[in-house]
């Protein structure tokens, strides 16, 4: 389904579909029939104690969140590619170096019953991955002779996005702080550049001591699924804005066989954000 691969959708599709849960169309009222012409100002004064109703039932159960945030998780994959060349075996052997970065963090909930609530956020990392190549390659005239290749350093692409879902726990510490405890599922989507394969082999010359190689690279996309737990500490500066702190720690894997059957990376981390916080 499209809502499930577009986590920006599907954090929108749920937060909608809990306003409804928490705020539900009020049944139609019974009208009686009447000959009279219907007024318009009439009309319209009809509907205004109706929309004040509806808010209401939000007063005081819908708060949203936008945060900066840094995920802290760093990682090295290595993926070794072998090919043929002069008739012997050479390999390719490339590192992904994926660091920590800045992330956005927004997202929103309802309160539904007591101190519990339910919610959704939104989290984007984009990033680099800084690639390192190496490997060898055999010489062109000597038989079981390899050589070393001359390593190319470049960056290649490393985003993610999650759909954090979650169930909150509210606990009041004074009038204007409180701290929540939160968790639930994460999915995640990953798009990440890989180098896929060796394009040309270029020789310095006789007597051929290095050799460098032209690498072709591409961009992949995957889904993964995981989970997430945290927490949240909120200082309200009004009545309606304020601000807060949040650590969450959330993880998926996600393998890419378009690169390789064992390429798998693990995405997500240690969140540590602050930011505004908006009740309603």
């Amino acid at each position: 389904m499209r809502v499930l691969q577009d986590p920006t959708l599907f954090a929108t599709t749920f937060l909608v579909s809990m306003l409804s849960i928490a705020n539900p169309a009020p049944a139609p009222a019974q009208v009686q029939p009447s000959l009279a012409v219907p007024d318009e100002t009439t009309h319209a004064q009809a509907e205004q104690p109706v929309a004040a109703g509806n808010w209401e039932l939000l007063r005081g159960r819908l708060s949203l969140h936008l945060n900066s945030a840094f995920q802290t998780r760093s990682q090295q994959l290595d993926k070794v590619m072998a090919f043929s060349a002069y008739g012997e075996d050479a390999s390719l052997v490339t590192r992904y170096g994926i660091d920590g970065s800045l992330v956005i963090d927004l997202g929103g909930q309802i309160r539904v019953w007591r101190q519990l609530a339910v919610g959704a956020a939104y989290t984007q990392l984009a990033a680099t991955a800084e690639t390192v190549v190496t490997g060898s390659v055999p010489h062109p005239i000597d038989f079981n002779r390899p050589r070393s290749l001359v390593p190319q350093q470049f960056p290649l692409v490393h985003n993610e996005r999650a759909t954090h879902i979650h169930v909150t726990w509210v606990i009041p510490v004074r009038e204007q702080l409180d701290i929540a405890v939160f968790g639930g599922p994460s999915l995640f989507n990953l798009r990440q550049g890989a180098v896929t394969n060796v394009t040309a082999i270029k020789e310095s010359g006789p007597p051929f001591a290095s050799v460098t190689v032209d690498i072709g690279t591409g961009e992949y996309a995957r889904n993964g699924v995981g989970g997430h737990v945290g927490m949240d500490v909120s200082y309200m500066l009004t009545s309606h804005i304020g601000v807060g702190s949040l650590i969450r720690f959330a993880t998926a894997f996600v393998d890419l066989p378009q690169v390789g059957p064992d390429f798998i990376l693990s995405v997500g981390g240690i969140h540590v954000a602050g930011g505004v916080r908006v009740r309603f």
